[in-house]
């Protein structure tokens, strides 16, 4: 297989230096996400996955040093522990506790689950999703305990998926050659190559639209943030990127890229509206893009207010949208009928995290993982550098609570490592830390954190502190 042949010789070159290359290995896997490059026992496993239990043993021998102050030296590890501990118990007596319940598996998929729930009981998927959880713990455990990172991380994995997806939308409308067999070949992933209408839309190198709609608006955060953050080639790249995803993404026609997308745009509305109140000098790009966007809205708004009621209803109207909806409501029903105990990780699967966090976590395991995702946020927004990590992970988990169910999904194990290593930073440096003198980062900004400050600070997509222009 081409895939897993070019892992291998990610291996060899990061065999040279763990360290140092690991994590970069670890960031390239997000361009593959449901490829196989493995198959075990009539089992696919993916390039993250097989990256990640490398990575668990690098941080074990790292750990097990005697200069080393171990996995939980960190801000909010305690909450992540705790929240592992909480949700291994769960899947260890859910399904004895609530035996014969109705549930949701992942067998034939939601429709036809949500038509034929399933009888409650232990299953592999308890032991795979809970293997999948602890491991995606340790990573994050991994990133946010290392000495140096880059911010950089996620952008080669995010460009390939993006890449790769353009080569797919090539091949579709156009005949370029494209290979399929070598990209679709993960026997555990259900591929969804057509709308029930029979329309076309774009799902790139994921198992489905929803894929490419987190994937993309995820490599579209990331290259909004890092563009006001860099210069010359690197800018241009981040440009190119996120060209790229907004061509993926009108493809993709997803109602999930379409809501969070919305979602976030007016996140960051809000988040420059605050800002130039709150300086002592508004920053005049933002009040100029925030003047410019309110004349473009008055000016379109008849021709805003049909798309947007054309989107929902072509949404609402769907075979889908009412297949999702009910496996979300039916799991919400589930948590509360389960006593907000949960039933164990693997024994239900909606259609989006939140109601998946409650039916197999409980209110108990809910609760901590947000705390756990509101502790990294406010980390990564401390750190002026570092802020991408920030809006990557927000887009992220909004993304995903309306669409996607797996909580070890890697763009989201990996957004949550940055920005725990983000916090980490602050907490041992303060706010203005900067580790931008590192040698692993070959994708460097051009300016030092510092000397960027009034650059940053006039972007929408920076939480940067007051800066007076003078």
């Amino acid at each position: 297989m081409i895939v897993g042949a070019l892992f291998a010789l990610g291996l060899v070159v990061a065999a040279f230096s763990w360290e140092r290359r690991l994590p970069w290995l670890l960031g390239a896997t997000l361009a593959v996400p449901a490829t196989s490059v493995l198959n075990a026992g009539g089992q696919s496993i993916g390039a993250f996955q097989l990256a990640s239990l490398l990575v668990c043993a690098t941080g074990a021998m790292v750990w097990l040093r005697v200069d080393s102050d171990g996995p939980l030296a960190w801000p909010g590890a305690l909450v992540l522990l705790t929240f592992v501990a909480w949700a291994s118990l769960t899947t260890l007596t859910g399904p004895t506790l609530f035996d014969g319940a109705l549930v949701l598996t992942g067998d034939g998929g939601i429709d036809q689950q949500v038509a034929a729930p399933s009888m409650l009981t232990y299953t592999l998927s308890n032991l795979a999703q809970w293997g999948y959880l602890a491991m995606s713990a340790i990573v994050v455990c991994y990133l946010a305990t290392r000495v140096r990172l880059s911010p950089h991380l996620a952008t080669p994995g995010l460009a390939g998926a993006m890449l790769l997806s353009n080569w797919r939308l090539a091949f579709d409308k156009l005949g370029v050659p494209y290979p399929v067999a070598q990209i679709d070949n993960n026997v555990s992933i259900r591929y969804i190559n057509a709308t029930a209408d029979g329309g076309y839309r774009l799902r790139g190198v994921f198992s489905e639209p929803a894929g490419m709609a987190l994937y993309g608006l995820a490599a579209l955060a990331i290259g909004l943030a890092m563009i006001p953050r860099t210069r010359g080639l690197v800018r241009l790249f981040y440009v190119a990127l996120c060209a790229s995803a907004m061509l993926n993404l009108a493809f993709a026609g997803s109602g999930t890229a379409f809501v969070a997308g919305s979602i976030m745009v007016v996140v960051v509305a809000g988040v420059s509206l605050w800002r130039a109140v709150a300086s002592d000098v508004a920053p005049l790009p933002v009040l100029i893009s925030l003047l410019l966007g309110l004349i473009v809205l008055v000016i379109l708004s008849q021709q805003i207010v049909d798309y947007v009621s054309t989107e929902i209803n072509d949404k609402v109207g769907s075979n889908s949208y009412a297949a999702r909806t009910a496996a979300d409501i039916f799991s919400l029903r589930l948590g509360l009928e389960s006593y907000g105990l949960g039933v164990g990780l693997g024994s239900n699967r909606p259609s989006s995290l939140l109601p998946m966090l409650l039916s197999c976590t409980g209110l108990v395991g809910l609760t901590l993982f947000l705390a756990f995702v509101g502790r990294m946020l406010v980390g990564s927004a401390r750190v002026e550098r570092w802020r991408p990590a920030f809006w990557l992970l927000l887009t992220v988990v909004i993304t995903k609570s309306i669409a996607g169910s797996n909580l070890s999904d890697p763009v989201l194990v990996l957004a949550l490592g940055l920005a725990a290593h983000a916090g980490t930073l602050a907490w041992r440096t303060g706010p203005d830390a900067d580790d931008s003198d590192q040698p692993s980062d070959p994708m460097r900004d051009s300016t030092p954190a510092r000397t960027s400050a009034v650059s940053a600070a006039t972007s929408p997509f920076s939480l940067s502190e007051r800066v007076r222009l003078q």
